[in-house]
């Protein structure tokens, strides 16, 4: 009578041990990371997933979704400011989203001008394109139109005047001043 009772036991044991590993392997935390073109604010949208990272998957949890504000938003944007997002990085994390990074994916949205890369690192520069704007030398409308410029760009292509102006007046401001 007791051999029945301690099988059942064990296929009840062995049987949560398989399932617990098939979940460490297949639950993943999917991370995707947009920027916006314009304010380069961040966008992360976390979501616990079921199966296989960029193939079949389904959704275990809604997608949460979480905005950081970046320093160009808070001093040039208005607040009704409509966000234009571009896909920058996903990536899964495995065994149940702790420990195993499993990927990458890339997109076109984590290039920005080093111009907006400098004015959200350092206070300094900041503080001079502040002064710049309220000295009457740059306006709004010009950092908003540097804000869109990109790091990278199809050297095929040529440039227009507008954009080799503003890029020449970007590098300026970044390289060519001692802020």
């Amino acid at each position: 009578m007791r051999r029945p009772k301690i099988r059942r036991k064990k296929y009840f044991i062995i049987s949560v041990l398989f399932v617990s590993l098939l979940a460490g392997v297949l639950v993943f935390k999917d991370r995707k990371t947009s920027h916006c073109v314009q304010c380069r604010s961040m966008q992360n949208a976390l979501q616990w997933r079921l199966g296989f990272w960029h193939t079949a998957s389904i959704p275990l949890s809604p997608r949460n979704t979480e905005v950081r504000r970046s320093h160009l938003y808070d001093d040039f944007f208005q607040s009704d400011h409509q966000h234009e997002w571009q896909f920058s990085q996903g990536s899964p994390y495995y065994t149940m989203g702790l420990s195993v990074w499993g990927g990458c994916a890339i997109g076109s949205g984590r290039h920005s001008h080093p111009f907006c890369q400098t004015y959200e690192l350092d206070p300094s520069f900041r503080e001079f394109i502040r002064s710049e704007l309220a000295s009457g030398r740059l306006d709004l409308k010009t950092i908003h139109q540097i804000c869109r410029l990109t790091e990278w760009r199809d050297e095929k292509q040529p440039l227009s005047p507008k954009e080799a102006q503003l890029r020449e007046l970007a590098d300026e401001l970044v390289y060519d001043r001692d802020w």
